[in-house]
């Protein structure tokens, strides 16, 4: 009973690691696709590109944005996990994984 309790918290801090990792890549995309969402204004304020591939850019923005909301909230979920079935530990501190 206490081998398979320690190995889910294992499994699910080993999945928080990898959380934390698919966050920053992310956050990464989202930052350039904002970058290619102003570029595109700019080509299309410019008469070199149509509104379309604004909106095209735009909804990338958008999808990255959703997609950073759900990892920090299976981050949360992971660090309740982990913080339930270990009470009295701290999984790690805000400033630390932010």
């Amino acid at each position: 009973m206490l081998t398979t309790l320690i190995s889910q918290v294992a499994d699910a801090y080993f999945g928080l690691r990898a959380l934390d990792r698919e966050l920053e890549v992310a956050q990464r995309t989202l930052e350039s696709r904002q970058e290619s969402l102003r570029l595109t204004e700019v080509r299309e304020q410019g008469g070199v590109t149509s509104l379309v591939d604004v909106r095209q850019a735009e909804q990338l923005v958008y999808g990255a944005g959703g997609e950073i909301v759900t990892l920090e909230r299976q981050i949360e979920q992971q660090e309740n996990f982990i913080i339930s079935s270990s009470p009295g530990i701290q999984v790690r501190s805000r400033a630390a994984c932010r």
